[in-house]
Formats: structure tokens, C-alpha cells, sequence
């Protein structure tokens, strides 16, 4: 029988944790005032009137509810859906982190449900780089989930306080969220939401954790969500998702290169007024060179980060074990390069003591041989010294005599004597010719004669009249080859204006395109229902492109919902079916809602900033008479 399961009186507590249910509750919330206690479920202090301190009366409430198993300690951190709270398990003398459904949404059942499934999926996981859920549940309406502590900071909180990330850690970074992913993606697993925030660097292993399966996807389940609903954050998301395709792991892998690009140069890939111009900048514009924003960056990270964010997934890593096994060879590659290395100083070193220990014999043998020359040889020479001078007078006579001869082995002549053997100057040169009476003395380019060839061309071209033919040849050749038509790139923000040239529609500008316009200026409207419509002039250059861009003034999405679903016109223009969310341009728009058989109503609003995003109409019937 588990301890702490029953009431007093002998009571089972229904549910999977094992609580001890405190017949009261002693944990005193005090006044910020005049510190008297606050009753449980005041709103304010019996005393002073004081409000009570709402995270004060938080952690009363959770103490009390969680009462004998976890000891709530403080507040991790909080996000759009839920609370991390810091917790000690009682029972188990572990401390943990529990993660609870903000009151809001714990009242919707679509997000009470996709908050067990994260725990479902959680359940599932066992990967060092993964943290482990422990336990799960609904408590009073409390859905929970609790998983271990891990004591360190997100990669987000890193940013905050140092700007950007040492890049010596980012391979190890890289290997183990690309190591975490190709083990949920073989699960069959999409996480859907990769950024700095969802990863988390222990502090004594420093070991990578990625955390927070809130709107991670399997294969098998089914969506939470409506079709082309955008989830996760803009920074990183893949053109794909962005555009309500069907996403796999590859939108995993465009979402960590955003966030190594992010890691490394200290700002997300995309920046933009509005996250519509962010999601704009992810499908139709590239990122600026990571070389360029970190000079002297790895190059197996810039290689690593831009085939991750490559726009077309056919262009990325097919798997996020290709990320894994390239940074395992780099790190094999420097492990062996460092290898070598210490190899090589330790042979130099070795060498050198060789070298310097075959000096010392050397230099000993050389005192040892003139000790040897002092105290025997230099005797015996000074006995023989006479016949060893008449015998080096002979040979330096000799070496004399050698010496004396030219390097051609003649001997060198005295000054004014000819030798018998040497014909005097111009003996035997013969006697100078005539030039051919037929020819004339030529002079060359120094100023002397010069003999002309026998044969000369029949005609020769002047330099210029060559030259000149050339230049027409070459002008003719690139008059041909030069392009009679210039490029033209259409692009708007939003990207969803229509392109019109002489009263014919060209193109949309949900996706970036070209078109080829003869030479000269040209004049372009750009359309969107809600927008003002705008004239964009551009000059065609044959052989180069030119931009047609045009950002239209700030703008709201704005849903209009009726009772019965009618029809829906703006400023004289059809939008669709009811309930529709449009874009709608800052100002003033005038709203109708048709329906056959009941009467239309119609409203004017002026969009800015404060007025509400949202309009609705209650249809009435006709009345026919």
C-alpha cells in the first residue's frame, strides 16, 4: 500500500500521483501592507484593504493542492501556454521541474489535449539529449507535467547576456540537438519549433538538452490544429511550413540552421516591422553571408548552417544524422591533425637532443685529437722538418706553374711576346664583300645597317587599317551577342499584390517572380483589396535586372464573422464567405455582408492601431410581404 493515498478516515485519493491530502494547510500569505494574513480565496486584506500578492497566493495555492509530494521552491519561467515552476520531490528527495497549464488555457479542452499529448510523446523518449518526463496529470484543474531539473540556462538566455555564442561551442551544440532530432524523427516524430529558447546547456556537463514538445506532431496523430495554421515561432520557420505544406524532418533542419545562424552571429537570419515580414523574408529573400557578420567563423559551420536553411528541403540535409556525422569527422580530422602535430614537435625534440649529443662527441674528439697532436705527433714533425720543406718548396713550384696557366690551359703570354704557336690578328679573316649592286644599304631599328630578306611579302597592310578592322570585327560580334530585352523582379510586402502592365495582369506577388520587357522605361501597378493601389516606375537595361518593389503602408489582419454565414464585401469588393480574416491597409473601410433572403448590413471602420481586430454581424431576415 503506497503511503499517503488515502484521506483521513481511510479515504483512497483517486489519480496516478501519490499526494497526501494536508487536513490543513499551513503556509501563511501575508499582506505587502500591514502583514496581516490573507484569508484563503480574499481579494483583498480584512485589515488595510490591501490587494494580495498574486504570485504569493499562486504558490499558496499549488503548496496546497501539491501538498505532500512536491515542495514548490520558485518560478522558472513562464510562456504563452504554461508555467515552469522549480519543485522538490518529497518523496523521492529529487528536486524537479513541473510544468503547468496557465489557468486560461486549462479551461480549453484542444489545449489541454495538446498539452497531455506533449507529455504522451515525452513519455516515449529516452536520448541523453532529451529531458526525461517523470510524471503527468490533471489536479484540481491542473494539468501538469513533471520532468527532471535540469540546473543551467537556455541557449535563449545565453543570447540575452553574452550576444552571441562562443563558437567553439557550437559544433558540440550542433552534434547534440542534430543527435537529439535523428532520434525523434526515427520515432516518427516532428518537433516543429527548434529555436534557442527549446534548448537548454546543463551546467556541470554542459550537455545540450532540447525540451518543450508542446507542438511537436507524430506521423500517426492527428492535428490539433486548422489546416494551413501556422505554428511555432517566425524566426525559424521553414518556407514549407510557412506556406501550409506538408512538413517532415527537414523543417527540423531549416529550424536549427536558423538557430545556429542565430548562435553564431547573434541575430536571427530574418528581421523584419512585423512577423508577416519575417515569414515573407523565409520563402523569397537569403540570408546575408555568415562570413560577412563573423569574420574568421569555422567553415564547417557556414557550411553546416547554409545547407540547413536552403529554401528548397531537397537542397538540405535529408537527415539530421548527416549534421551528426559530418561534425564526427571534423572532430576526427582535428583529433588526428592535433595527433600529428604533437607527433611531429616530439620527433623535432628528439632530433634536436640526437643533434646536440653527436656535437658534444664531435667537439670531444676534437680536443682529444689535439692532445693527441701536441703530445705525439708535433715532436716527430720538428725532427723531420728539413726534407719536408725542400719537398713543399717542389710542389709549391709546381702549384706555381699551374696556377700560372689560363682557364683554357694555354699558358698565360708575358706582355710583348707573341707565342710561336698564336697567328696574328686578321690572318685568316676573310677579305670584306660588297653588297649586291641590286640592294640597297637597309637601316635597322639602332641606326646601323641592316641586311634585308631576299624575299619580301607582295603586300603589306598598315598597322591602323588592321587594327581598325579588328575593332569593327569585335564590335560587330558584340552588337550580336548584346541582349535586346532587360529582367524585371516583381516583389511586394505583403507579398500578395497583383502586378498589372499595360491593363494586363502579369503576376502575383505571393511568390517572387521575372519578366523579360524591352529596353526603356516602364510603369507597373501593384494591386491588393484593402490597399490603395500604387504605380511603380523602372528603367529596362538590356542585359541586366532591375527591381519592381512596393511596400504598402502598415496594415491588420481583420476577421469579420456573421450569423448566418454571408458574403463579404469590402469597399466595393468581393472577399469571400464569412468567417474570413483579411489584410486590411490603415484607415477607413467601408464593411457589407450580403445574403439572399436576408437584408444587408454594412458598416464603416476606421483601422489604426487600437480599434479591435474583429467584426461581426447578425443577419435578419426579410420580410416579405
Amino acid at each position: 500500500m503506497d503511503p499517503g493515498r488515502f484521506r483521513p478516515g481511510g479515504e483512497e485519493i483517486p489519480g496516478r500521483l501519490v499526494f497526501s491530502a494536508a487536513a490543513k494547510y499551513n503556509g501563511r500569505v501575508e499582506c505587502a501592507n500591514c502583514r496581516s494574513e490573507f484569508p484563503e480565496g480574499s481579494d483583498s486584506c480584512p485589515r488595510c484593504g490591501w490587494p494580495p500578492p498574486a504570485e504569493k497566493i499562486r504558490f499558496a495555492q499549488l503548496k496546497r493542492i501539491f501538498s505532500g509530494r512536491y515542495d514548490f521552491l520558485r518560478l522558472l519561467g513562464i510562456g504563452g501556454f504554461a508555467e515552469v515552476y522549480l519543485a522538490r520531490d518529497v518523496l523521492l528527495e529529487r528536486d524537479v521541474a513541473i510544468k503547468i497549464l496557465l489557468p486560461q488555457h486549462a479551461k480549453d479542452p484542444q489545449t489541454v489535449e495538446r498539452f497531455l499529448r506533449e507529455a504522451r510523446l515525452y513519455a516515449k523518449l529516452e536520448h541523453p539529449n532529451i529531458i526525461p518526463i517523470y510524471d503527468t496529470g490533471v489536479l484540481q484543474e491542473l494539468v501538469f507535467i513533471t520532468m527532471k531539473y535540469i540546473r543551467g540556462e537556455s541557449l535563449k538566455q545565453a543570447l540575452v547576456a553574452q550576444t552571441r555564442i562562443d563558437p567553439q561551442l557550437l559544433p558540440a551544440i550542433a552534434g547534440g540537438v542534430a543527435g537529439a532530432l535523428a532520434y525523434i524523427h526515427r520515432q516518427g516524430i516532428v518537433h516543429r519549433d527548434i529555436k534557442p529558447a527549446n534548448i537548454i546547456v546543463e551546467d556541470a556537463t554542459r550537455n545540450v538538452y532540447l525540451a518543450d514538445f508542446g507542438i511537436a506532431r507524430a506521423d500517426s496523430c492527428q492535428t490539433l490544429t486548422q489546416t494551413g495554421m501556422i505554428v511555432g515561432t517566425p524566426h525559424y520557420l521553414s518556407p514549407e511550413q510557412i506556406q501550409g505544406k506538408k512538413i517532415d524532418s527537414r523543417s527540423d533542419i531549416y529550424a536549427l540552421g536558423a538557430t545556429l545562424y542565430e548562435l553564431a552571429s547573434g541575430q536571427p537570419p530574418f528581421r523584419g516591422d512585423s512577423p508577416l515580414e519575417i515569414l515573407y523574408q523565409h520563402i523569397n529573400e537569403m540570408a546575408e553571408p555568415l562570413a560577412r557578420l563573423v569574420p574568421g567563423i569555422d567553415p564547417l559551420l557556414v557550411r553546416i548552417i547554409s545547407r540547413c536553411i536552403a529554401k528548397e528541403p531537397s537542397r538540405r540535409f535529408q537527415n539530421a544524422e548527416e549534421i551528426v556525422a559530418l561534425i564526427e569527422r571534423s572532430e576526427r580530422s582535428r583529433a588526428a591533425a592535433q595527433e600529428r602535430t604533437v607527433l611531429t614537435a616530439t620527433t623535432a625534440a628528439q632530433r634536436k637532443k640526437s643533434g646536440a649529443r653527436i656535437l658534444a662527441g664531435a667537439g670531444l674528439l676534437a680536443v682529444l685529437a689535439g692532445v693527441a697532436y701536441f703530445l705525439w705527433l708535433r715532436p716527430l714533425a720538428e725532427t723531420n722538418a728539413e726534407p719536408s720543406l725542400s719537398r713543399n718548396a717542389d710542389i709549391g713550384a709546381a702549384a706555381a706553374a699551374a696556377l700560372s696557366r689560363d682557364g683554357a690551359g694555354t699558358a698565360a703570354k708575358t706582355p710583348g711576346q707573341t707565342p710561336a704557336t698564336e697567328r696574328p690578328p686578321g690572318a685568316d679573316a676573310a677579305p670584306p664583300q660588297a653588297p649586291p649592286a641590286n640592294r640597297e644599304p637597309q637601316v635597322s631599328a639602332t641606326g646601323e645597317n641592316a641586311e634585308v630578306p631576299a624575299a619580301l611579302p607582295a603586300k603589306k597592310e598598315e598597322p591602323g587599317a588592321v587594327a581598325g578592322k579588328l575593332q569593327d570585327k569585335a564590335g560587330s560580334a558584340a552588337l550580336a551577342a548584346a541582349p535586346a530585352v532587360g529582367t524585371v523582379r516583381f516583389s511586394s510586402f505583403p507579398p500578395l499584390a497583383d502586378v498589372i502592365h499595360q491593363g494586363e495582369m502579369i503576376g502575383n506577388t505571393e511568390q517572387v517572380f521575372e519578366k523579360t520587357l524591352p529596353p526603356g522605361e516602364q510603369v507597373f501597378t501593384f494591386t491588393i483589396p484593402g490597399f490603395r493601389s500604387a504605380e511603380v516606375r523602372v528603367t529596362v537595361i538590356p542585359g541586366e535586372t532591375a527591381k519592381a518593389h512596393h511596400r504598402f503602408p502598415p496594415f491588420r489582419n481583420f476577421t469579420i464573422t456573421a450569423r448566418p454565414f454571408g458574403r463579404i464585401q469590402i469597399d466595393g469588393q468581393d472577399y469571400g464567405d464569412t468567417p474570413q480574416t483579411v489584410k486590411l491597409a490603415y484607415g477607413e473601410h467601408l464593411i457589407r455582408v450580403v445574403k439572399a433572403g436576408y437584408l444587408p448590413v454594412e458598416q464603416k471602420i476606421l483601422l489604426d492601431q487600437e480599434t479591435r481586430n474583429s467584426l461581426y454581424f447578425e443577419l435578419v431576415k426579410e420580410d416579405k410581404k
